[in-house]
């Protein structure tokens, strides 16, 4: 990212220095400094670039393609990811509504357009939301021209986490199956895009109680990630804290020790509060388990407040954060 960074500030330099009339250049080179800042996880410096790039596209079209409707995708992305879901929405929902008027209800931008809505409303637990709109796609995607098997595959990818999140397990392994299968064809067996579905594929299996199959899905993935991510790359702690999950669940309590308390360790100086909260929990039970209810207990608050300041009232994370505490019990007097 660093790397594609210095590139993209070379192209910004060269775009502010080119006459106002070509204002709709400088918007384009900003969206994608903007994009790669909101991968590479920079959220401040992604925001401000999508921002001040979002009105110099309106009107602009480029090969084809309406870029302010890529720049409406971008901010969104950057505001979900930031959890401002409230003023994400909108802007989801106004670039699906208008990829369909330009270009029709069954083209594949607006599958892409309403597979990135789902990824709101997941995050804000509107799974039936959510899965409304990845079916959608799907069918948009296969209902036309041949389907680029990388756009089904991620949608059969985020279908997997809707339904993992809402506990229906085996649903989640039926959609993780498909989209492992379709990302090894479309990009190959050693892809890093393989990666977040084997990390999906091991969770499911992981609830279901399949340790053995959850540990080689997960072990496909680790050996990918050596080869293929930088040495700081974030995705890795995503790696961690499932295998530290998959430890947990199979008896293997002080691995699964050393992993959580490494994940926690990276992502505090990560801007990921999600999954320090997810991490949190999960430590949380391990200091439980262990007769460490007072270590537990100061986790889980910690979780309580993350989700609190990024969730929705409803979110039923909330719901499950506080169950833990309960589980507690009183909290003893010093």
């Amino acid at each position: 990212f660093q790397d594609a960074v210095e590139y993209h500030l070379r192209a910004e330099e060269g775009a502010r220095a080119l006459p106002e009339a070509e204002h709709a250049t400088l918007g384009n080179v900003l969206q994608g400094l903007a994009f790669t800042y909101g991968e590479s996880g920079d959220y401040a410096n992604a925001e401000r670039y999508a921002r001040e790039a979002l009105p110099l596209l309106e009107g602009a079209v480029y090969e084809g393609h309406d870029l302010y409707a890529n720049g409406l995708n971008t901010l969104a992305h950057i505001l979900r990811r930031q959890f401002k879901i409230e003023e994400a929405e909108p802007l989801f929902r106004r670039f699906v509504q208008r990829q369909t008027e330009m270009l029709g209800k069954n083209h594949f931008l607006v599958a892409r357009a309403q597979n990135n809505l789902a990824t709101l409303l997941r995050a804000k637990a509107d799974y039936k939301g959510a899965e409304d709109a990845l079916l959608e796609a799907l069918r948009i995607y296969q209902s036309g021209r041949e389907p680029d098997q990388l756009d089904l595959a991620i949608s059969h990818h985020n279908l997997a986490g809707v339904y993992r999140e809402a506990g229906d397990f085996v649903r989640a392994l039926e959609q993780a199956d498909r989209a492992v299968a379709l990302k090894r064809d479309a990009v190959g067996p050693g892809s890093p895009q393989l990666v977040s579905s084997l990390l999906e594929r091991s969770g499911a299996l992981r609830e279901l109680g399949r340790f053995a199959d959850a540990r080689a899905a997960l072990a496909e993935a680790e050996t990918i990630a050596a080869q293929r991510f930088d040495p700081k790359d974030r995705r890795r702690v995503m790696i961690i804290i499932e295998r530290g999950r998959l430890n947990l669940a199979s008896g293997n309590a002080s691995e699964a020790r050393q992993d959580l308390e490494s994940a926690v360790a990276s992502l505090r100086k990560q801007d990921e509060p999600m999954r320090l909260a997810e991490a949190l929990c999960t430590l949380a039970d391990i200091r439980s388990n262990a007769g460490d209810a007072d270590g537990a207990r100061v986790l889980l608050d910690e979780a309580a407040t993350l989700r609190r300041k990024i969730m929705p009232p409803a979110h039923p994370a909330l719901a499950a954060v506080q169950r833990q505490l309960r589980a507690l019990g009183p909290a003893q007097p010093a």
